[in-house]
C-alpha cells in the first residue's frame, strides 16, 4: 500500500523512512481492501474540503509539522491527495472515508 500511496503521491516521502504508520490518511486508506495501483495524476486540486476535517485533525503531523496546515504554501500528504483521486473516480465517497476513519486511532 505504501508503494501505491506514499511513493507516488506524497511530496514528503523519503526512501529512508520505512514506518508510515503515523500518517492518518495512510492508516485510513490502507483499510480499503480493493485498492489497486492507480496511475492518476498527482495534481492536488483541493476539491474536497471535508477531507481536512477527517484527516488533518487526527494526523500526528498536524499542525506543527504539516506545511499544508501551518500557514505555509505546502501540499498535503500523499494520503490526502490520493483520497481526492479516489473520490473523484468514484471509488469511495466522503462518507465512506469518514466511516473508515472513525475506527482508526
Amino acid at each position: 500500500m505504501s508503494r501505491t500511496i506514499c511513493i507516488k503521491y506524497c511530496p514528503y516521502y523519503r526512501n529512508d523512512k520505512e514506518d508510515v504508520g503515523y500518517c492518518f490518511p495512510f492508516k485510513v486508506l490502507s483499510n480499503i481492501e480493493y485498492l489497486t495501483d492507480y496511475s492518476e495524476s498527482r495534481v492536488f486540486e483541493n476539491r474536497y474540503s471535508a477531507l481536512k476535517d477527517i484527516f488533518c485533525q487526527n494526523c500526528a503531523f498536524y499542525p506543527i509539522d504539516c506545511d499544508f496546515n501551518n500557514g505555509s504554501d505546502g501540499l498535503p500528504c500523499g494520503g490526502y491527495i490520493f483520497a481526492e483521486i479516489l473520490i473523484k473516480n468514484g471509488t469511495i465517497d466522503i462518507d465512506g472515508i469518514k466511516e473508515l476513519s472513525q475506527n482508526i486511532r
